[in-house]
């Protein structure tokens, strides 16, 4: 009993101690000051307006080449604004469908800000601000992440139908300012593939054929394209890609599928070069040209694909434009007329010889592809190519009596047969070679594979030679060069 009275009289004492000790706990808590980061964060809501500028080389939202159109700012727009720590969605204010002219605010966003960080935001706080219009679905043709950040989701199984749609769906129009600025340049950050492809082939308006785009050896999006009539009553096949600014376009293609299949280059010569694509719109055009429905003559500009699907030959010729690039695809060309070359180049050309393709060229008393003195031809692609010269003229190059200009042919060829004309009348001491003159006549440079030109072991000439070189030089050394890719 003593023991438990004992400890009954301790418990008031140890109760006080208990009360006191938790007192004195919370003064020291309430008394020792927090560092910054450890004090919490509470979000603020700050309402902001911002005007936006156009940026770009034109000073416009989308550049177009040529008629350099203007992308309006409409209702519905937004603009999506992020940093560190802080982020929102303004809606526009003014400028609604209308533009004040380059260089100038075009129009003003407002709306509300949440910032998470500590006091409040520095002026020098850097922000993104990305234009989202009433055409672009978030989840769909944009994405946003937790962030605030908005990504162009650009599209893999399907083309726009006009450069309008595509620019308005597909538009990256980015700019970086500070938190006191509040002003953003909005630069475009998308490029505009504007696919134009003519159909002077066995397709009609409404028809559906299947279009490609590779680069690089990777498909960039595979849809299809229903056919439609230009102003001169065409059948064209168009269609637009947009893809990311700054892509490499390197072995650029569009393959248009059903017709057959036929492969254009996008951009440079036999789509072998690489182009840094900027923030604009690209107008490639490009026709797919079936001689068996061309009558007696077709004029070939730059990007033809030329091609024959009917049950002969072409009975005429093709005239290819100063500068331009053609390609063949399996084209079956005999000229039809006296002193008529097969093709005749008005000046500079390239011809691209498609992938595995065959293609003959037959002069009729003139060149099977005739060369005009001072310029230059330039045969490429992995095809192969038979050309035949009438009398006194050569497979490639010039005609009786007439100068021909240089011929280059490269090294990734598959093969070429030329052959040159009959000597009419014979013999003749200066007669025409399968590769450069006709008879009587000068010809330039002849380059194949940048190496001699060399017929059964014997050299003809050195490529690259600046002496002018006279047909005898090759006149008893065949009628016909054949030129394998080893």
């Amino acid at each position: 009993m003593t023991t438990i009275h004992k400890i009954l009289g301790l418990l008031p004492t140890l109760a006080a101690a208990l009360m006191l000790t938790a007192c004195s706990s919370d003064d020291n808590m309430t008394e020792t000051p927090q560092t910054p980061t450890e004090q919490a964060t509470t979000a603020q809501t700050i309402h902001y307006t911002a005007s936006v500028v156009n940026g770009g080389d034109a000073q416009t939202r989308a550049t177009v080449e040529n008629d350099n159109k203007t992308l309006f700012f409409a209702a519905g727009d937004k603009l999506y604004v992020t940093g560190t720590n802080i982020q929102g969605v303004l809606d526009i204010q003014t400028g609604d469908g209308t533009t004040t002219g380059p260089g100038t605010a075009n129009a003003t966003f407002s709306g509300d800000l949440t910032y998470t960080g500590s006091g409040t935001p520095a002026d020098d706080l850097a922000l993104t601000a990305t234009l989202v219009s009433a055409q672009q679905t978030v989840g769909n043709q944009v994405s946003v992440d937790a962030a605030g950040a908005v990504t162009v989701n650009y599209p893999a199984t399907a083309f726009c139908s006009s450069v309008n749609d595509a620019v308005q769906q597909y538009s990256d129009l980015a700019g970086s300012s500070t938190y006191a600025a509040k002003s953003f340049t909005l630069n475009q950050q998308t490029a505009f593939l504007n696919f134009t492809v003519k159909l002077i082939c066995p397709v009609s308006e409404g028809d559906e054929v299947t279009a490609t785009v590779e680069n690089d050896g990777m498909i960039l999006t595979e849809a299809s394209v229903t056919t439609t009539t230009d102003a001169g009553s065409n059948v064209v096949a168009c269609f637009v890609l947009p893809v990311a600014k700054g892509t490499e376009l390197s072995g650029a293609k569009v393959t248009i599928g059903n017709l057959p299949i036929v492969t254009l280059p996008i951009i440079g010569f036999g789509g072998d070069a690489a182009k840094t694509l900027e923030g604009k719109v690209y107008n490639v055009a490009r026709s797919i040209v079936d001689l068996a429905l061309c009558s007696n003559s077709y004029d070939a500009q730059n990007g033809d694909y030329i091609t024959y699907n009917g049950l002969y030959n072409f009975n005429g010729h093709v005239i290819v434009a100063d500068g331009a690039t053609v390609t063949l695809g399996g084209a079956k060309i005999i000229s039809h007329g006296v002193g008529q070359s097969a093709i005749h180049c008005q000046g500079d050309a390239n011809i691209v010889l498609a992938d595995g393709t065959t293609n003959t060229v037959v002069g009729e008393n003139h060149a099977g592809i005739f060369v005009p003195d001072g310029n230059t031809l330039t045969i490429s692609g992995a095809g192969s190519l038979s050309a035949t010269g009438g009398n006194n003229a050569a497979g490639i190059g010039g005609a009786e009596g007439g100068p021909c200009g240089n011929i280059t042919i490269g090294s990734d060829v598959t093969q070429v047969i030329a052959t040159k004309g009959d000597e009419d009348p014979a013999p003749k001491f200066n007669a025409s070679a399968p590769i450069g003159a006709g008879t009587d006549a000068l010809c330039g440079i002849v380059t194949i594979d940048g190496e001699t030109i060399t017929e059964y072991g014997v050299t003809m000439w050195t490529a690259g030679d600046a002496t002018t070189h006279y047909s005898w030089y090759v006149s008893n050394e065949g009628k016909t060069w054949t030129l394998t890719k080893k």
